[in-house]
């Protein structure tokens, strides 16, 4: 994807673990220059110290900080002011009924799920236009093509990012910068351990019979894996995947009943 003389920079937001670190380490492997984010320092000196050794020679930087705050965007900004490749991965809200939701958790949702993203691709789409080459992808939900039960907020925010992607496609397309979005469903992640725990306990039912229940939910019979949905992240930044942009790409092992 780049020269080692030469490296293309990715900001990956939110790559301390799970999704984010996945799509870290596979564009790593293919030689682009990397900067990780993530709020805990000790696990993202860990993940950047992984990605050194997995990829010698590539540079990895990292930034700690929890991307809500407009300080720690900010850093972002200031450690790599023009990356070719951003990232843009956030973690959702924990799950919660409607009727429980105040105008405050509304807000907060918003601005953790949207704003971090739209200032980014702000402050960074400009410059890839200029330059004549760019890839941004967002690692949202399969839940933004069909909710589920008690993450309206989740869905919320990630609907709005994905409408403004969509509205920059067009104007940014000509200047070969692309942008899409990565829609995975079950992948085995801490944060989908912790969905298996929460709902075995609420059903009164041990991990393993929770875990097979999902399983038996899904076409390809098992929960994804990070890599695969950092090698499809990989790919889409690609010069390659250059005539593929204003996409919602699901990966869910066909889990989703939709034609589109």
């Amino acid at each position: 994807m780049s020269s080692a003389q030469d490296p293309r920079w990715a900001v990956v937001t939110a790559s301390s673990q799970g999704l984010g670190l996945a799509c870290a380490e596979a564009l790593a492997l293919a030689g682009v220059a990397v900067c990780l984010n993530g709020r805990d320092r000790g696990r993202l000196k860990a993940a950047a110290e992984r990605l050194a050794a997995l990829a010698p020679g590539v540079p990895v930087e990292w930034v700690a900080g929890d991307l809500a705050a407009p300080a720690t965007r900010e850093q972002l900004c200031e450690a790599v002011p023009a990356p070719d490749i951003l990232v843009l991965n956030v973690g959702g809200p924990a799950p919660r009924p409607v009727a429980e939701m105040t105008a405050k958790d509304w807000h907060e949702a918003f601005d953790a799920l949207y704003v971090p993203p739209a200032e980014l691709l702000q402050r960074y789409l400009p410059g890839m236009r200029r330059r004549g080459w760019g890839r941004v992808v967002a690692i949202t939900s399969s839940a933004v093509r069909a909710p589920l039960p008690g993450l309206a907020a989740s869905t919320v925010g990630r609907l709005g990012l994905s409408g403004l992607l969509r509205c920059l496609t067009a104007e940014a397309a000509v200047d070969g910068v692309t942008l899409n979005a990565i829609l995975p469903g079950r992948i085995m992640t801490p944060r989908q351990e912790a969905a298996i725990a929460r709902e075995a306990a609420r059903a009164g039912i041990s991990e393993a019979e929770q875990l097979a229940r999902f399983e038996a939910a899904i076409p390809a019979g098992r929960l994804g894996r990070a890599g695969e949905v950092g090698a499809l992240c990989a790919f889409l930044c690609s010069a390659e995947a250059g005539y593929i942009t204003g996409q919602h790409v699901v990966i869910d092992g066909g889990a989703l009943p939709t034609l589109f």
